[in-house]
């Protein structure tokens, strides 16, 4: 016969309990994700990489990320996002970040 446990009056927040590799559900970070193809990040041009990184980075204020363009890449608005359109569309760039690439799309297609 199964024997019942006490209720302890402890409560585990799944939250705070981390994944272990041992259910096969452990979150990936980037250091820990595979490479979801075979071309390198060190395809990508410097501009290319600058102006992914700064499509991957969350703005808290409006115009904060225009000022970080000008900062980082001296460029204007007009001309990044004519780069970042160009970029989007290009096949080398879609495999080293498709996600990103594809929300960019989706955004640009539909928005």
């Amino acid at each position: 016969m199964e024997s019942e446990r006490e209720p302890t009056g402890e409560v585990i927040d799944a939250m705070e309990q981390p994944l272990s590799d041992e259910d096969g559900l452990e979150e990936k970070t980037d250091e820990t994700r595979e490479p979801e193809s075979d071309i390198p990040t060190s395809a990508l041009t410097d501009i290319e990489a600058a102006i992914i990184g700064l499509e991957k980075r969350r703005w808290k204020y409006p115009g904060a990320k225009e000022q970080a363009i000008r900062q980082q890449l001296s460029l204007g608005p007009i001309a990044y996002y004519q780069l970042l359109n160009t970029m989007i569309d290009t096949p080398r760039v879609i495999a080293v970040e498709p996600a990103l690439t594809r929300r960019l799309r989706e955004h640009r297609d539909n928005g």
